[in-house]
């Protein structure tokens, strides 16, 4: 039997609606500038009282991802043509985060799939911010405009105001901690300068008041993102030109790695704590400062009351939806608790297009819901339970499934709209080339599947495009062979990352000068070259990363160390490269630099300090800043603006100043035993000149078309391969 290509195609569109992904509005990776615009339907919206409506949102750029959320940049225009910049938190956390939660309350993430949960964060950012901005004006929240559902990201959006402002500034370079201290332990009266100001000591202040506010009020869960024993916690703050900012309410994972909130947990009632509220110390405070906000007039007492109302309600059934064995106990068996559980999982379950409309009014009224077979299919997890939910309870997806099984034609149409769908969606993440096609479900678009399901996006990159793989490869290559590739590429990744830190006003504009400028002199070619060298060492990560994790899974099953041998490849290539310099080099100093690049994972200070004895400023910035990337790559604690993050530049004070100390005392023992430096001819490597210097030009083009080249391969593959598709060139012209 035929099929008419129009209802073909409404039993294909039936098929993938259950898992139907707007590309115009996905996010790519983190920190892609793109312009999508989307008309957002009035449907989308949660129904909450006065809050802002707009009817289309323009996506600016990514500008951050979290544990729980992906934060965007949109600019947002509502149906009286009023244009505001705003913040939306799309709450699709990773498999981690996920994880946590679901073994911590037995439930899928709240703010990703539950509307009393997304609702109770739109009330409980609208009380947060009345409550601080009456009693602490030094600091505010940032208040929420929108709740919305996103179809094609299938998770909640909470838009917030745009803040203009910025991270932490951290401390100045301080080159007297040890010699301050030892004139201390020595009781010396020679007195050493001060440290300089730390910008983290006011912010955690004020984090301590904002922290005893929350408590003190009710909103308990809160103070776990403002606790300064988290760590990360500072990174929830932004600095504009009036205040202290907190921009992220909304907890990403459970509060149990403070003591004092297990047990407000347990005080509570609701262990483990998640954003949770004292509804009744929140009611008592209200009453206690009802004066404060009467005689601000304008009815501000009744709207806080009505929202503390709301946000207690709120909270109460989002937790009552949820199994959470350990915080409800044996509630979960009275007729109420199953009653909200099996509404709440109704809901879910229409959201995700697991049920159809019969489906879901046979679940709302039956007393057989946790005997259906569409129940216990939904505590299989990931797409198998799915798959088998729908099987059972919707219609249209038992139709669409038949036919695909006895049908050819709807098989062969319903593959290649399946292999163009996920071709879209891989070129939008940056894992395949923008001209990549498949013909059907082939073997190489078999393989790029496996890879989209197990691989990060540069190294699926690296694998998929021979473009990418190419430049890749030939950057290498020059990395090894050219000086002045070396000396370029050198150049300019210490240029991005001034340029970094004076966007993010870590340093102030003279300063950003005087380090550009330094890395124009000619004396630092020898130890830019090196530092090139073992900067090319960082583009083998793609490569060495799966040896290190397969490594680590076979030591862990066999206990023998031999497994572990592809941590020693950067520290051995480094140590290689250095003994090779001093060699060719006899006069020219490279002990600091052979002894650190022995170091793993701290070796790319090798030159930055070995550089400090005729450059110390350049030098310092270089070190500084390998620490502060280094602390954004610690588990858990790690990222930009945290607690850890300067925690690390503090400790690169130490370094500093004994470099500098070491330095000195080299440098009178250099000037006393001083003589000329032997000049040793550098060979060259052979190869083909034509090719060579194609293949030289091809690469300086590239990296002067580039302008956020940097040690992240997925940015770098994305940037090579746009301007190869520019300039029309092919992987046949390589």
């Amino acid at each position: 039997m035929t099929v008419p290509d129009e209802q073909l195609q409404i039993l294909l569109e039936t098929w993938e609606s259950y898992k139907s992904v707007d590309l115009n509005y996905t996010a790519g990776a983190v920190g892609r500038r793109r312009v999508d615009s989307l008309t957002v339907a009035r449907a989308d919206f949660l129904a909450l009282e006065t809050n802002w409506e707009p009817q289309t949102l323009t996506l600016l750029a990514t500008v951050g991802q979290g544990r729980a959320a992906q934060a965007r940049l949109v600019e947002a225009i509502d149906r009286n043509g009023e244009c505001r910049l705003c913040v939306e938190k799309l709450f699709r956390p990773p498999l981690l985060t996920r994880l946590i939660y679901r073994i911590a309350f037995q439930a899928p993430f709240a703010y990703q799939w539950c509307d009393e949960a997304i609702v109770a964060s739109f009330y409980r950012r609208r009380v947060a911010a009345v409550v601080v901005e009456a009693l602490l004006p030094t600091v505010r929240v940032a208040r929420p405009l929108y709740v919305r559902w996103d179809m094609g990201a299938s998770a909640f959006v909470l838009g917030t105001e745009f803040v203009n402002g910025r991270g932490i500034i951290p401390q100045g370079v301080d080159r007297y901690v040890l010699r301050r201290g030892f004139a201390r332990l020595l009781r010396t009266k020679r007195r050493w300068p001060l440290p300089p100001p730390e910008e983290v000591k006011q912010l955690l202040t004020t984090m301590d008041e904002l922290e005893h506010l929350f408590r003190e009020c009710g909103l308990v869960g809160s103070g776990w993102q403002v606790c300064k024993r988290a760590l990360v916690s500072t990174a929830n703050f932004r600095r504009s030109k009036q205040a202290y900012v907190l921009v992220d309410l909304e907890s990403g994972i459970p509060a149990l790695l403070v003591w004092s909130y297990v047990l407000a947990g347990l005080r509570l009632r609701s262990f483990p704590l998640f954003d949770d509220i004292d509804a009744n110390r929140l009611r008592q405070w209200l009453a206690a400062h009802q004066n404060r906000f009467t005689q601000a007039g304008d009815g501000a007492h009744e709207r806080l009351h009505d929202d503390i109302e709301k946000l207690t309600g709120y909270t109460e059934r989002w937790k009552k939806g949820e199994l959470a064995l350990v915080r409800n106990g044996l509630k979960i068996f009275s007729r109420e608790s199953r009653d909200i559980y099996r509404i709440r999982c109704v809901s879910v379950w229409r959201r995700r297009k697991i049920i159809d409309a019969d489906a879901e009014r046979l679940l709302e009224t039956s007393d057989r819901f946790f005997s259906r077979p569409t129940y216990w299919f939904g505590l299989i997890p990931g797409p198998p339970g799915r798959f088998l939910q729908r099987l059972v309870a919707n219609h249209a997806y038992r139709a669409a499934l038949r036919r695909w099984l006895f049908q050819s034609r709807y098989r062969k149409t319903w593959a290649r709209w399946h292999v163009r769908r996920h071709a879209c969606q891989w070129r939008e993440a940056g894992r395949i080339a923008p001209n990549r096609k498949f013909s059907g479900l082939s073997p190489g678009f078999l393989g790029n599947a496996l890879l989209a399901r197990c691989s990060p996006p540069g190294f699926h990159r690296w694998l998929s495009d021979p473009i990418v793989r190419n430049d890749w490869m030939g950057r290498i290559f020059l990395l090894c062979a050219s000086a002045q590739f070396q000396q370029v590429y050198a150049r300019h990744v210490v240029n991005e990352r001034i340029r970094e830190w004076r966007r993010d006003e870590r340093i102030g504009g003279e300063e950003a000068e005087s380090l550009s400028h330094g890395l124009k002199t000619h004396d630092l070619d020898e130890y830019l070259r090196c530092f090139g060298l073992h900067l090319g060492l960082k583009l083998s990560s793609p490569l060495i990363l799966p040896m290190k994790v397969g490594g680590v899974a076979t030591f862990v099953a066999t206990g023998n160390l031999i497994y572990l041998l592809p941590f020693l490849f950067t520290p051995i290539g480094r140590t290689a490269i250095t003994l090779w310099r001093m060699v060719k080099h006899r006069g020219t100093q490279y002990g600091e630099a052979l002894l650190v690049g022995m170091i793993p994972a701290v070796g790319n200070l090798a030159y930055p300090a070995q550089m400090y004895a005729a450059y110390p400023d350049l030098s310092t910035f270089l070190i500084r800043d390998s620490a502060a990337r280094a602390a954004r790559w610690m588990p858990i604690y790690g990222g930009k603006d945290t607690r850890v993050e300067i925690w690390f530049l503090k400790l690169m004070n130490l370094f500093i100043e004994a470099t500098e100390l070491g330095v000195t005392v080299a440098s009178r023992i250099r000037r006393t035993l001083s003589r000329k430096p032997r000049q040793v001819p550098e060979v060259r490597a052979v190869t083909s000149s034509l090719r060579f210097e194609k293949l030289l030009q091809r690469q300086l083009q590239l990296l002067a078309s580039s302008r956020t080249f940097g040690y992240s391969f997925g940015d770098w593959a994305l940037t090579q391969t746009r301007a190869a598709s520019t300039s029309g060139e092919s992987s046949s012209k390589l």
